[in-house]
Parts: C-alpha cells; sequence; structure tokens
C-alpha cells in the first residue's frame, strides 16, 4: 500500500474535529513516500520495539504512546535507531 493512501486511511478513522482540537495528541514522524508492505502496532515505544520491528522487517510502526512517554512533543524530537538495528525510515504514529 502507497503511504499516503495508509496515513489517510488512518487519520479518516478518526473524527476530523477531534484531529484538529488536539493537533499534539497524534502525529505521523519522519515521513517518507514509500510502498508500505508490512504494518506494526505497539502500545508503548522503546528501543526494544524498534529493533524487533526492524528485524521483523516492519515497514510502518504503529503505537498509542509517543516514544517513552516524553512531555515533549514527539514531532520535534530526532529519533536514533539503536545500534543493532537494521536501518529502516520509521514512521510512528500515536493515537
Amino acid at each position: 500500500m502507497d503511504y499516503m493512501d495508509l496515513k489517510n486511511k488512518l487519520t479518516g478513522m478518526f473524527d476530523a474535529g477531534k484531529l484538529q482540537a488536539a493537533p499534539g495528541e497524534w502525529g505521523f514522524f519522519n515521513e517518507t513516500q514509500r510502498e508500505i508492505h508490512r504494518v506494526g502496532y505497539a502500545t508503548n515505544l522503546t528501543g526494544e520495539i524498534i529493533q524487533r520491528a526492524g528485524e521483523a522487517k516492519v515497514d510502518f510502526l504503529l503505537t498509542h504512546h509517543d516514544s517513552w512517554e516524553s512531555p515533549t512533543p514527539f514531532s520535534t524530537r530526532r529519533w536514533t535507531m539503536p545500534d543493532s538495528a537494521p536501518a529502516r525510515p520509521w514512521r510512528p504514529l500515536w493515537v
């Protein structure tokens, strides 16, 4: 599936008014245009989850909580992959 198609399907599942009312409560990170073949889901996002998703060849990682429950908005931070994880362009969404 095309990344933009997946993004549109995911955001289309939620009321647009609610999404606009709380823009800091959801988001996409590190967006790139590409095909998504495997979607992963994790309630909490940790370095171990990222590593395991890379090993499982996950193309898009969907999460409930942003990275390590940081008080800073997820979209303003830079992510680094664990050294042992395969390099993949992650695009987490938390809802």
